[in-house]
């Protein structure tokens, strides 16, 4: 697989406007996911070509050659990886595009839930529906990401973890919300991401900051998906 360049993406001047220093936006978080990609390299166990990690790449990129990115947000980009794959099935390409995980981690998919809970979007269920997309796959809510959670500003930042074949998820929260964070007496174990210079933290923390400071509501049982 040849390596991607990762050279930085052409900016306008910046403006002055009311975002926050705390929020990130999603170009930059998939130029850094494929930084990361290319830092493993092709021969690396499980990260060759059409790996679910260079697959993600391919959805999150303006075009094949180009080192702009899309403006979407990760439940998509892994939907829309999800697809990609699919076309790949009984291809030469086969062998590496086979048993690949496409479930999120059950503490991540509750950080979801919650920040949808708490923003008042649907709920996401853990697994994801059949590429038939019927109306019973739509009630499930999959692939609809927390919109009103990241309108808000919070990201999420999927670092990829081809040893283990997954991905260590970092929260990035809205930068008022990482303020409060920072005074609360919640230990919360905030870090600073070295990639995009912002304060995160993981998923059960996220979820112990929506129910013990926000007072956000245990999950019910449907809610949950069950």
């Amino acid at each position: 697989m040849p390596k991607r360049s990762s050279s930085a993406v052409p900016t306008t001047a910046a403006k002055k406007t009311k975002t926050t220093p705390q929020q990130v936006e999603w170009g930059s978080i998939w130029e850094k996911y494929m930084s990361k990609v290319n830092h493993y390299g092709p021969d690396h166990v499980n990260s060759g070509q059409n790996s679910i990690y260079d697959l993600i790449v391919q959805v999150t990129r303006t075009s094949s050659t180009s080192n702009e990115f899309k403006n979407i947000d990760p439940c998509t980009a892994m939907y829309e990886a999800k697809k990609l794959h699919r076309t790949l099935q009984g291809t030469e390409e086969s062998i590496n595009a086979i048993k690949k995980n496409w479930r999120w981690s059950p503490q991540s998919v509750k950080a979801r839930q919650y920040l949808a809970k708490h923003y008042g979007d649907p709920l996401p269920f853990a697994k994801f529906p059949s590429l038939s997309e019927s109306a019973a796959d739509r009630k499930k809510n999959v692939k609809v990401p927390p919109v009103k959670a990241f309108k808000a500003g919070w990201r999420m930042f999927c670092v990829p973890s081809p040893s283990t074949n997954s991905h260590n998820m970092r929260w990035f929260p809205p930068s008022q919300v990482a303020e409060a964070m920072d005074s609360s007496d919640l230990d919360l174990k905030m870090k600073k991401c070295p990639d995009l210079k912002v304060k995160y933290l993981t998923s059960p923390n996220v979820v112990k900051w929506l129910q013990q400071h926000e007072g956000t509501a245990d999950l019910t049982l449907e809610e949950r998906g069950k």
